[in-house]
């Protein structure tokens, strides 16, 4: 997300009309989000349970994404969204990775950062091309309105994945 909206938003701003000085000042509300939450949300985390913390956060920043384009050249309903989501969604990857220590065995901890990072990094190269195709041959708040439909299915799939014991697992994979 962090990288699309790095690549991308620029070009959407100065398209609907925000001064190109604005997007460096609406830009970093993402970050300073991120950044304001991501220890009380793992401390919460910690406290009632990581999934139903970042299903929250799910449904949260799919919210904000969604509401985005709406703001339409409102700088400060965009910089709020922005901060909003980056709040919500950017601590993401590192409630993940703890959600993982908590149901695998320890064993396959390291196997399953890999695995998340190789996805992140995937996902930063082509999620920035994705949107960019979205923002020329679509509505142009597209890019926003799929962020928050991807954010909406996971909140939506949570429930569907059973959590399966780590004794299980490990009788399964031998870890």
């Amino acid at each position: 997300m962090e990288a699309s909206l790095n690549v991308n938003f620029p070009v959407y701003a100065v398209r609907n009309g925000i001064a190109l000085e604005w997007v460096s000042v609406i830009l970093p509300a993402f970050v300073v989000g991120s950044l304001a939450l991501q220890m009380p949300l793992g401390k919460w985390s910690d406290k009632t349970g990581r999934q139903k913390v970042m299903t929250l956060c799910a449904v949260t920043g799919a919210a904000a994404f969604v509401a985005f384009p709406f703001a339409g050249d409102n700088v400060w309903a965009m910089m709020a969204l922005l901060a909003l989501a980056g709040a919500t969604v950017g601590s993401f990857y590192s409630l993940g990775l703890a959600f993982v220590a908590d149901i695998l065995p320890q064993g396959m901890v390291p196997t399953a950062g890999i695995i998340a990072s190789m996805n992140f990094s995937l996902a930063s190269i082509l999620a920035p091309n994705l949107n960019g195709v979205l923002l020329d041959s679509a509505w142009p708040g597209s890019m926003f309105a799929v962020m928050g439909g991807m954010l909406a299915l996971f909140a939506v799939s949570g429930p569907f994945f059973r959590r399966r014991r780590s004794r299980q697992i490990t009788a399964t994979h031998g870890f």
